[in-house]
């Protein structure tokens, strides 16, 4: 995301917590284009989205804290572990092939 500095006051908000831009706040700005091909027409669309400095700040320290939890986690709340299921080989029928933490994605 690029850090901007409102020259005026701002009409958007922030996606967040909805919190408005006076002139000479600080806000943090990323527009995502996305181009798909049906067959026949191409379709473009355009996603923007602002962020104000204490949510930007809020999702940076959480991944941060997250990536450290990963390296950490000892698997020990049963409800934090999913069973994957797959198909049998030659059959229309599923079986359970592994267990995942859903914290940190490692199988176990």
């Amino acid at each position: 995301m690029k850090r901007k500095i409102a020259s005026r006051k701002l009409k958007r908000s922030c996606d967040c917590c909805g919190c408005s831009f006076e002139k000479g706040e600080t806000y943090y700005h990323k527009r995502n284009v996305m181009h798909f091909y049906d067959g026949r027409d191409e379709i473009i669309i355009g996603v923007n989205k602002t962020k104000c400095p204490k949510c930007h700040y809020r999702q940076q320290d959480s991944e941060r804290r997250y990536e450290q939890f990963r390296q950490t986690c000892q698997h020990k709340k049963i409800e934090f572990i999913r069973e994957v299921w797959d198909y049998i080989p030659g059959e229309a029928v599923m079986e359970p092939q592994y267990d995942v933490c859903h914290l940190c994605g490692n199988t176990l």
